[in-house]
């Protein structure tokens, strides 16, 4: 039995991949492409990101589907202000996008192409998902081709497969700066600490709580 869609409740990347996965077990290989099913593939996207950025930054992060796009989807992370002797939830509007056999540009055409007269709030991230085989030879060159035009968009990252038929994926930054991670799907959802849901509920001024272990909720607000 599933709840109302709550705005308070995020979830694991871990939950994003399973629940896309869960859906081409019920409906088949249409959910890789048809309409009905592009933000459960967004959240797939975006979970499968952000197994890169907590192998880089060390620290736990969640995501959920807005009710408006955009943003394509939200991202957060929870850090503990000592001081103050509270939880602050710090997150980050992220735009998705794919680059498939289907796209002819290269990827710097395809990202200014995308970002081209587009208005994002400050701190909006970009996560470009290449699902085709691509030969990036020199990384910081296609960063410097993207630095050259006007950007609006705090950062920009890129996720791909290594090789086909694997789950090692390469996650590297172009904007601001230059970072690659390499890391294993399987090996990081495994090693994932247990909770597919949180609920961050406001008390008193700015002070969060922390819930865990909430119910399941519907992952896509209708």
């Amino acid at each position: 039995m599933y709840e109302a869609f709550n705005i308070n409740i995020w979830f694991s990347p871990r939950y994003a991949i399973n629940y896309l996965w869960s859906q081409v077990y019920r409906n088949g290989q249409r959910v890789l492409a048809s309409n009905k099913f592009k933000k459960e593939r967004e959240a797939w996207i975006m979970g499968v990101a952000l197994f890169g950025v907590m192998k880089i930054f060390k620290t736990r992060w969640w995501l959920q589907i807005p009710l408006t796009d955009p943003p394509d989807m939200l991202a957060m992370t929870i850090a503990t202000n000592k001081e103050m002797n509270i939880n602050e939830m710090h997150h980050r509007e992220i735009e998705i996008m794919q680059i498939t056999k289907y796209t002819k540009n290269e990827i710097d055409e395809e990202i200014l192409r995308k970002l081209k007269n587009k208005a994002y709030i400050k701190e909006t991230g970009l996560v470009v998902y290449l699902n085709r085989t691509t030969l990036i030879q020199d990384m910081r060159s296609l960063s410097t081709k993207i630095k050259e035009e006007k950007i609006n968009i705090a950062d920009i990252w890129i996720l791909g497969l290594e090789s086909k038929n694997s789950e090692d994926y390469v996650f590297f930054s172009l904007l601001p700066d230059v970072q690659v991670i390499r890391f294993n799907l399987k090996e990081e959802m495994d090693n994932l600490g247990p909770g597919d849901t949180i609920e961050m509920s406001r008390s008193k001024g700015t002070k969060m709580e922390l819930v865990k272990n909430v119910a399941l909720t519907k992952f896509i607000p209708k």
